[in-house]
């Protein structure tokens, strides 16, 4: 197969210097809720705060520094270039939350029952300031029998599929789609899940899911349901591990949804993962939380056993989190091998990789022969 181009001259000391950054705002995010000498220290070893607060902006983590960092450890000049970004991200969130009202109680007039994943409402729980965490969507898993009914609730206050061609008078059903993206001008995205998580190799149905979910009285005084705390942890472990931790501040949410959580039971998280057939994938989140931030609860560094393929994915992804730097060039790849390394059986991600190598050679193959 051709190679890429080899990077020019000039993009090593640009992928060096983001790296410096990423490595800086990992070591600040690791020490941030201790704050005192450690903070500092790692606060004055900045060299470059504009490029550092750059990739915090990226990384969706800004906000976090905002509040988190003092005012005599980073330059107020600094903060200039992201301070309308930011703004802008508090101006949006409050926009979503308000959407997000009017969406429960839509809902809750119609007698359906759905539960909230992250966004503004992980937000509130796990942030003195919910601002500080950039949210832009709605993400609402439902059971796959009431997809149609939820859907046209959403159509009835002016939420729409972009580029639906379904006619008015068309029949809704429940097989029509597991993921259904509605957006409003004025209120953003929906994103409607029928499955907690797809595409590393199992998926994670929502019935048995919703029956442990709890509720929540959210700050504008609606009730929702949120998972359990043990689901809610699988869900952004796997989550994150799925997008490869490119963001972040999923990172993040893990070590303060774990600090918020202290009564989590290791034993029932590992039993759980391995019947949802997500135990590598979690394996992998807790190890690069471990390796990035510096944190983990004493259950979390006890997996029975510590899985060789988890540790092997975290420490490459740990070694070069940056999406542009050159371990990543060949996403395709290693997007794919990567996601048998998650599959809950070797046998299941061999067969994923070997489909993946015969699609991509029957590609090349017809444009040659092209």
């Amino acid at each position: 197969m051709p190679r890429d181009p080899a990077p020019a001259a000039s993009e090593a000391p640009r992928a060096d210097s983001s790296r410096r950054a990423m490595r800086r705002l990992e070591s600040l995010l690791a020490a941030i809720d201790a704050g005192g000498d450690e903070l500092r220290g790692c606060a004055r070893a900045v060299t470059d705060w504009a490029s550092l607060l750059r990739c915090a902006l990226d990384q969706g983590v800004a906000g976090v520094l905002l509040e988190g960092i003092d005012d005599d450890l980073a330059p107020a000049s600094a903060w200039e270039p992201v301070m309308q970004r930011i703004a802008i991200d508090r101006l949006w969130h409050r926009r979503v939350e308000a959407a997000l009202h009017e969406v429960l109680g839509a809902l809750a007039e119609a007698g359906l029952c759905v539960v909230m994943l992250k966004g503004v409402v992980l937000s509130e729980r796990l942030y003195p300031d919910p601002r500080v965490r950039p949210t832009t969507d709605i993400d609402l898993l439902a059971a796959p029998g009431d997809v149609p009914r939820v859907r046209q609730v959403l159509e009835e206050i002016g939420y729409r599929v972009p580029g639906d061609e379904l006619r008015a008078d068309a029949p809704l059903r429940a097989d029509d789609s597991l993921h259904v993206v509605l957006s409003r001008a004025d209120a953003g995205t929906i994103e409607l899940h029928t499955r907690a998580s797809s595409g590393i190799g199992t998926e994670i149905p929502s019935q048995e899911l919703m029956a442990r979910a709890i509720g929540y009285r959210t700050a504008l005084g609606d009730t929702v349901r949120i998972l359990s705390p043990e689901d809610e942890f699988l869900y952004l472990a796997v989550h994150a591990a799925r997008h490869r931790f490119l963001r972040l501040i999923w990172l993040y949410d893990l070590k303060r949804f774990l600090k918020h959580h202290p009564e989590l039971d290791g034993a029932t998280i590992w039993a759980r993962a391995r019947c949802l057939g997500i135990f590598h994938a979690t394996s992998v989140a807790c190890e690069v939380l471990r390796l990035r931030l510096r944190f983990l609860p004493e259950w979390g560094k006890s997996a029975p056993p510590r899985s060789f393929r988890a540790r092997f994915a975290a420490r490459f992804l740990a070694r070069e989190p940056d999406p542009s730097s050159l371990s990543f060039r060949y996403q395709g790849i290693g997007r794919e091998l990567y996601v048998a390394l998650l599959s809950n059986r070797i046998r299941t991600g061999m067969r994923h990789w070997i489909r993946f190598i015969i699609k991509r050679l029957c590609a090349r193959l017809r444009l040659a022969g092209g």
